[in-house]
């Protein structure tokens, strides 16, 4: 996956990272689910188009790449 930066607010990676715990901890594939679709919302505000569409797909492979990086 290509690296893209981004400029997030404090607030706004703070709580993703916070999600990134959750989605570590949940239990089942639906609560997985709603933790990314929750950030899917919140970073396509500061996605530019010219980067492409963000999809639930994406998110949920970044916070799978993230926790294994973190383990």
């Amino acid at each position: 996956m290509a690296r893209r930066q981004l400029d997030l607010p404090a607030a706004v990676a703070r709580a993703f990272m916070d999600d990134l715990e959750a989605y570590r901890a949940a239990r089942t594939g639906l609560d997985k689910d709603a933790i990314a679709v929750r950030q899917l919302r919140a970073l396509r505000e500061y996605i530019p188009e010219s980067h492409g569409k963000l999809r639930l797909t994406d998110v949920r492979t970044l916070f799978e790449s993230m926790a294994e990086q973190i383990k």
